[in-house]
């Protein structure tokens, strides 16, 4: 097997461990509210090992040259694999913020 053939095959096995990684690490939409809510329930997720990532739709749109949503347009993901641990917490938090 030539140096090629053994980087090509090397380059095919990394993709399948990418594409592995991302199907466990798929995430779910937990949350949208201001930006205010979203860093606080960012805060409570984290203090019990919950982490996830915040888009701000309306910032996006702005950077861009355009409107791109209004003030409750930040959503919140956390990994599909914690949302059972963060579940109670986030429908409490939920209840508060109405």
């Amino acid at each position: 097997m030539g140096q090629s053939d053994q980087a090509f095959r090397s380059h095919g096995y990394l993709n399948i461990i990418v594409e592995k990684m991302k199907e466990e690490h798929k995430t779910v939409k937990v949350f949208s509210g201001t930006e205010l809510e979203v860093n606080l329930l960012q805060d409570e997720l984290s203090q019990m090992g919950v982490f996830g990532r915040s888009q701000n739709d309306n910032n996006s749109g702005v950077m861009a040259g355009f409107f791109g949503g209004g003030p409750f347009a930040v959503d919140f993901f956390i990994y599909e694999s914690d949302f059972k641990k963060a579940e109670p917490l986030i429908k409490a938090f939920s209840q508060r913020n109405k």
